[in-house]
């Protein structure tokens, strides 16, 4: 594809900041909601939307695309841009996108931060194929993240344009909106890939080489391992400490992929609530969603023993231990594992 000056494209990207499409109307059916999909609030909202409805998918679904190995997503506000690439591979896609209507403080209602897609792809709370309730979503993808309201609902998410076409602009009421074609291609290729990083931005992204990304334009990719260059309203990603590392108070610990409500447990590691399910980390040893033997009532992410921790050595005031899975008000199945748990 052809790449053109950098002023040129910085210009074009000014413009469109400048001037975005106005925020939605009474004739949206997201109208006056900025706090992610608001019917996952419900009382009787499912943990399975998939398989609530017996119908088949309104499109087809692909079968050329290419086998991603290690997926990430980059969403700039604004830049109005969701960008998928793999650096293993070289695969590299940059969709136009309709974020967070702007708020009071003129910025988008969508939140930034580093997050995630489900740690389960079997979970159909977090991979949704054909979202028909409510009826907007059309049995287009659903594809969830890791970060909650701040009710501590996981209400946000990259889906279909809602309003046809597609608006790209400051319209949607947290979520990211895609054209139908988009979210399908997007959502098949990372189905397959659990807790695929996922970094919202306030700031345009910039490519290796520095230029801004954009529909239509090939970015340089970051050679695997490489930092990047991620905007100053999120920071970098990967130096954050983990679910097992060593803390002596709550700031010690998050800032990863699927950080929330994260605290240092006083056994002296890093931990974060849950229910069901827990985020991984390439590297990093495999987590679990235990029952805390110190607070029966929560759920905890704990460390599975392994090479990575030296079988819980490593794991401040842990020893291994076979645990029950919490949870909670997931769908996750009942299950045991051994986890690197407190010893007191």
């Amino acid at each position: 594809m052809l790449r053109h000056p950098r002023w040129l494209l910085l210009l074009a990207l000014s413009a469109c900041v400048a001037t975005p499409v106005p925020g939605p109307s009474s004739d949206d059916p997201n109208f006056g909601f900025t706090e992610g999909e608001p019917s996952d609030e419900r009382e009787d909202a499912p943990f399975d939307w998939g398989a609530k409805f017996d119908r088949p998918a309104p499109y087809t679904v692909p079968d050329d695309l290419p086998e991603l190995v290690d997926p990430e997503i980059i969403v700039s506000l604004e830049g109005l841009t969701v960008h998928l690439f793999d650096r293993e591979t070289g695969f590299s896609r940059v969709y136009p996108t309709g974020v967070g209507t702007l708020g009071r403080s003129g910025q988008s209602v969508t939140p930034t931060g580093h997050f995630a897609t489900g740690a389960d792809t079997g979970n159909g709370w977090w991979y949704v194929p054909t979202r028909w309730d409510p009826a907007y979503f059309e049995g287009y993808p659903f594809l969830r993240l890791t970060t909650r309201n701040s009710n501590g609902y996981n209400t946000y998410g990259l889906h279909g344009p809602i309003t046809n076409p597609l608006q790209r602009g400051y319209v949607s009421h947290g979520c990211m909106r895609m054209a139908k074609h988009d979210i399908v291609e997007l959502f098949f290729l990372v189905k397959d890939q659990p807790s695929t990083p996922v970094t919202i931005q306030q700031e345009v992204e910039v490519d290796a080489v520095g230029e801004p990304v954009d529909v239509g334009f090939e970015a340089a990719l970051y050679a695997p391992g490489d930092a990047i260059a991620y905007g100053a309203s999120v920071g970098p990603r990967g130096t954050e400490s983990f679910i097992g590392d060593a803390c002596d108070d709550h700031a010690d610990c998050g800032g990863y992929a699927g950080a929330t409500d994260v605290f240092c447990h006083p056994a002296g590691f890093c931990t974060q609530k849950c229910q069901g399910y827990c985020p991984d980390q390439p590297g990093r040893a495999a987590t679990f969603c235990a029952v805390d033997p110190t607070w029966p009532r929560r759920g905890i992410c704990a460390s599975k023993p392994g090479p990575e921790n030296h079988d819980c050595a490593t794991v401040p005031g842990t020893v291994p231990e076979m645990a029950s899975r919490f949870i909670g008000a997931s769908a996750a199945p009942d299950a045991t594992s051994p986890i690197c748990a407190p010893s007191s």
